[in-house]
């Protein structure tokens, strides 16, 4: 039996065409007139487990986890963690605004770009 989220993933993906399905008075609406679904925080689908907290998170919070990081670390990953889907994945199922936080990590010696929410991702800007 497919397991409930899966089942759930499943399902959203038949909305990626929600647009085209607007009623006729809808269609000389400006986008900013109307309520469209997006994705909060998404790119938290690829956060790295194994990155600092940002930052921009409280210095107390950085501290409790730089001294009891097996306990701190995967609470913040799971408050972290918004969105399951890829951003391919949440467009195909009717996402329209997508919600992006981007931040350089500042002990980074490169210039590369990450998304962050409390921790950094994998991806590179």
């Amino acid at each position: 039996m497919e397991a409930t989220w899966e089942r759930s993933i499943h399902l959203i993906h038949e909305n990626g065409d929600w647009m085209s399905q607007l009623p006729e008075n809808l269609w000389d609406v400006p986008l900013h007139n109307l309520s469209l679904p997006g994705s909060h925080d998404t790119m938290t689908y690829c956060l790295d487990k194994n990155s600092d907290i940002s930052v921009n998170e409280s210095k107390l919070l950085q501290l409790i986890d730089k001294f009891m990081p097996c306990i701190i670390h995967p609470i913040i990953m799971k408050w972290s963690i918004t969105q399951v889907l890829n951003v391919s994945e949440q467009l195909d199922a009717g996402i329209r605004y997508l919600d992006f936080r981007i931040a350089h990590k500042p002990n980074d010696p490169s210039v590369k770009l990450y998304f962050v929410h409390m921790v950094y991702t994998t991806a590179v800007v």
